[in-house]
């Protein structure tokens, strides 16, 4: 079972390496920035020049004679408002990347904790701080990283409300079963009918774990097959 979860682990990797910008192209992106930089330095260095040298545009209109420095001005200008925007459209471009790498970054975490056997352990750091965030109503629900029945399985994840809702809301901890819609949905039957088992172990007493099991609801729109990115969370 490790072996085979390594494995799922690694092919899922090299999909998403696929959609990584190579070193190659960030490198080359860099440079072409500085260089465009460098160029725009030199250019108001030069138009500079000519401003402390007294040279204007316009020319020797009587004798149909151009000024050859207006000339050189309105050249450097005009090549320092193209560079603008040479080096904007590749800020954009840069920014884009590092949204790219932030996204990617991500979800290779997710990935690095995704459980592809139908087992979530969801373990909440920092109980007290959260629970008060609940409490304050800063933060009403967590929801747990996704996880999967198999590779090519239902995807599914957890949502809790640390300070209860509805009947619980202010007295118990409300655990949600989630249906989220995944990669490969097509694939699967619907309506949604594994047994779910739930549990809460508190990690400081030691105590015994409360658990529950129920099977779905076959009628419930909870667990058909999902239209947007998750169904409406589901409370045994």
């Amino acid at each position: 079972m490790r072996v085979v979860s390594t494995v799922e682990k690694v092919f899922g990797m090299e999909e998403l390496l696929k959609n990584v910008p190579s070193k190659h192209t960030t490198d080359n992106l860099g440079r072409e920035l500085r260089s465009l930089k460098d160029n725009q330095e030199e250019l108001n260095r030069k138009l500079s020049d000519f401003d402390r040298q007294g040279f204007t545009s316009g020319g020797d209109t009587r004798r149909g004679n151009t000024d050859p420095s207006s000339t050189v001005f309105s050249k450097l200008s005009g090549g320092l408002e193209a560079l603008k925007k040479q080096i904007s459209n590749l800020e954009k471009q840069a920014a884009i990347q590092d949204i790219r790498l932030a996204e990617l970054d991500l979800r290779f975490q997710i990935l690095e904790t995704a459980s592809y056997n139908g087992i979530l352990i969801w373990k909440i750091m920092d109980f007290a701080r959260r629970k008060n965030d609940a409490v304050s109503g800063r933060t009403y629900s967590l929801f747990s990283q996704p996880f999967y029945t198999g590779r090519f399985g239902y995807k599914m994840c957890g949502r809790v409300y640390l300070n209860g809702d509805g009947m619980g809301k202010g007295t118990h901890l409300s655990l949600f079963f989630v249906v989220m819609k995944g990669e490969h949905d097509a694939l699967m039957p619907w309506p949604f009918q594994q047994n779910i088992q739930m549990g809460l172990l508190d990690q400081q007493d030691g105590s015994s774990p409360v658990s529950d099991s129920f099977r779905p609801d076959t009628s419930s729109s909870s667990f058909q097959r999902p239209t947007t990115d998750m169904n409406t969370a589901i409370l045994k």
